[in-house]
C-alpha cells in the first residue's frame, strides 16, 4: 500500500466532512462481523505464573481467539497502542542498558501478535519506548501491520511555492482487509472491505526507555490534529470502496464520542485508553464506541450486525477475561520457549551493583541465632521444585521462589529475579543461579533488610574470633514486616488476590504471635 503524505491545513479537510464529500456511508453489505480488539498490553507478554489467578498473555489470547471466533472468515483483530513495553524498571536492579533485554522481550511479544494474525495495531506513544528505529524493525521483520493517521515526521520538507506545509507520515495511516467472502468453482466473490486507521490524541507524550546511545531515530516524530487525520484517513478509505471503517484510537470514551461527532463516517471507534470497559457499547450518530481493557488482561469482543438501511448494530459486545479456563496455545508456548531459550544463552544479568545501608548475608546466617524463625521459613530438603507458589504450603513458599521459575523456565529472567531473589543487584545479594545459589530465596532479609550490621554487632558483644576489633556502630532494629515490604511484588499483575493482613498472619514468626497473644491476654 502506497504512502500518503498527511496534509495540515486541516481547515479545508474538516469543512469537506461537515459537507459530507470525503465521509459520505456507502449501503453496507448484510452480514456479521466480529471485531477481537485489545489495547495497553504493555510488554505483557505472558503471566509470570506466581499465582493460579493471573490473567493475561499472547498464550491465552490466542486459545481465547480460537474459542470465540465465529464460523465463517468474517473476523478482525486490531489493537489501540502500546502494546510496547516494560513495565520494571531494571535500571533500578544493576542494569545500566536495560535496551538489550527489552529489545528481546517486546520482540517476542511482537512474533506473538503477529502469529495471532492481528490486522492492524494502532501506534501509540509509549510505542515509542524503544525508539523509532525498533517499530521499523518490528514492521519490517515481523510484518506486524503497524498504522497510524497522525503520526508525522517533525521535519516537514520545505513546501512548494503556493502548497500547504505537508509533513510526511511515519507508518502506513490505514490497512484495508476483505472479509466474509464467498467462492464460486473457486472463483472468490462479494466479501466485505474493512479499513482500520490508528489515531493517538494530541496531548499525548512520547516517552524513550533508553539510554541516550540507543536514541539515533533519524528524524523525530510529532502528532498532527487527529480530527483531520481521522477525515483525510476516512476519505481514503472510502476511496478505497471500504464498507466498514474502523479507527483504532488511544483515547477514552468521551474523547472517542466527541471525534465521532466531528468527523462523521467511522461505523466502530475501539477506544484504547480506559482501565476499565463499560458493559454496553456508545453510540454518537452512525458510529459505535467501545473501549479495551490494559494489559491484556482480557480480549474485547463487538459482533456487528451488518444492515443496508442503516448503521451497524452491536448484536453482541464483551470483554472475555484471560483467565486459566483458556489453555495456552502451542504455537504461543513455543515462542514463548524461544525467548526463555534466548535469555539463558546469553546470560544477561547485571553489570552493577546498586548501593545499600548494608550487606546483605543470606538466612544460612541467620539461623545461628533465629533456629525456631528459620525452621518455619526453610525449605523442605526432599521437596520437589514448585511449577507455581500455590503449589507449597503458604509460609514455605518465599524459601522456593527461584525453584517456581527455574520449574518454568524464567531463572534467567531479569523482570522476574528481583522478586524471586535475595537483594538482586546489591552488595551481598543475588546475581545469576550459577554465581549465588545460596541467595535464590526471598528470605530473612527481604522483609526485613540487610544485616551485615546486625551480624557484626552480635559478634563483637559475644566475642566471637571473627569479631571486629573496634566496637562497631550499634545497628538499626530489624525493620517490622510492613506492607511497603510486600507490594512492590505483590502487586496487582502478579498477586491478584493479595490481602496484607491475611498474607501477614499466616507467615507471622511463632515469637512475634506469642508476643501478641501475651499482650491481648494482659489487656483483656
Amino acid at each position: 500500500m502506497r504512502r500518503r503524505t498527511l496534509a495540515l491545513a486541516g481547515g479545508s479537510l474538516v469543512a469537506l466532512a461537515a459537507a459530507g464529500f470525503a465521509t459520505s456511508r456507502p449501503a453496507l453489505p448484510g452480514g456479521r462481523v466480529q471485531v477481537f480488539f485489545t489495547s495497553q498490553i504493555g510488554g505483557a507478554i505472558a503471566p509470570c505464573g506466581c499465582a493460579q489467578a493471573q490473567t493475561g498473555g499472547n498464550p491465552r489470547r490466542a486459545s481465547a481467539l480460537r474459542a470465540k471466533r465465529l464460523p465463517g472468515d468474517s473476523t478482525i483483530l486490531l489493537d489501540a497502542g502500546n502494546f510496547v513495553g516494560q513495565r520494571f524498571r531494571l535500571q533500578e536492579h544493576g542494569f545500566s542498558d536495560p535496551y538489550p533485554f527489552q529489545e528481546m522481550h517486546n520482540i517476542a511479544l511482537a512474533r506473538g501478535l503477529r502469529e495471532m494474525g492481528y490486522d492492524a495495531v494502532n501506534v501509540g506513544e509509549l510505542d515509542f519506548m524503544l525508539g523509532q528505529l525498533f517499530l521499523k524493525r518490528v514492521e519490517r521483520e515481523l510484518g506486524l501491520p503497524l498504522v497510524s493517521a497522525n503520526v508525522v515526521y517533525a521535519n516537514a520538507p520545505t513546501p512548494a511555492p503556493g502548497e500547504a506545509p505537508r509533513r510526511k507520515r511515519v507508518f502506513p495511516a490505514h490497512v484495508v482487509r476483505t472479509i466474509g467472502r464467498g467462492s464460486i468453482l473457486g472463483f472468490p466473490y462479494g466479501g466485505i472491505r474493512v479499513g482500520i486507521f490508528g489515531l493517538v490524541p494530541p496531548y499525548a507524550q512520547l516517552r524513550y526507555d533508553r539510554p541516550a546511545a540507543h536514541q539515533q531515530d533519524p528524524n523525530p516524530v510529532s502528532w498532527a490534529p487527529p480530527e483531520e487525520a481521522a477525515v483525510e484517513a476516512v476519505a481514503e478509505l472510502r476511496q478505497e470502496g471500504c464498507d466498514l471503517v474502523i479507527c483504532a484510537a488511544r483515547l477514552f470514551v468521551p474523547e472517542a464520542t466527541e471525534l465521532a461527532r466531528k468527523v462523521p463516517g467511522m461505523d466502530l471507534i475501539v477506544a484504547g485508553r480506559e482501565y476499565r470497559a463499560p458493559n454496553e457499547p456508545v453510540y454518537s450518530g452512525t458510529t459505535v464506541i467501545v473501549a479495551a481493557e490494559p494489559e491484556g488482561r482480557t480480549l474485547g469482543e463487538v459482533v456487528l450486525l451488518l444492515r443496508e438501511v442503516s448503521a451497524p448494530r452491536v448484536e453482541r459486545l464483551g470483554n472475555h477475561r484471560l483467565d486459566g479456563t483458556f489453555p495456552d496455545e502451542p504455537g504461543q508456548k513455543a515462542i514463548l520457549a524461544r525467548f526463555r531459550q534466548e535469555l539463558a544463552e546469553r546470560r544477561i544479568a547485571p553489570d552493577r551493583t546498586i548501593p545499600t545501608d548494608g550487606t546483605y548475608v543470606g538466612s544460612a546466617t541467620c539461623a545461628g541465632c533465629h533456629a525456631e524463625e528459620h525452621e518455619q521459613w526453610r525449605r523442605p530438603a526432599s521437596s520437589p521444585a514448585p511449577r507455581r507458589h500455590d503449589d507449597l504450603p503458604f509460609e514455605k513458599r518465599h524459601a522456593h521462589a527461584l525453584e517456581s521459575l527455574v520449574a518454568q523456565g524464567e531463572a534467567w529472567n531479569p523482570a522476574c529475579l528481583p522478586c524471586h531473589t535475595l537483594g538482586y543487584a546489591r552488595p551481598g545479594g543475588f546475581r545469576t543461579v550459577e554465581d549465588t545459589p545460596d541467595r535464590a530465596e526471598v528470605g530473612c532479609e527481604s522483609c526485613h533488610g540487610p544485616r551485615s550490621a546486625h551480624v557484626a554487632y552480635q559478634k563483637f558483644l559475644s566475642g566471637a574470633p571473627d569479631a571486629p576489633k573496634e566496637p562497631p556502630p550499634k545497628p538499626p532494629p530489624s525493620r517490622e514486616l510492613r506492607i511497603e515490604a510486600c507490594i512492590g511484588c505483590h502487586d496487582r499483575a502478579n498477586s491478584p488476590g493479595f490481602k496484607f493482613w491475611d498474607y501477614e498472619q499466616r507467615i507471622r514468626h511463632p515469637a512475634v504471635q506469642r508476643k501478641m497473644d501475651a499482650k491481648k491476654t494482659k489487656s483483656g
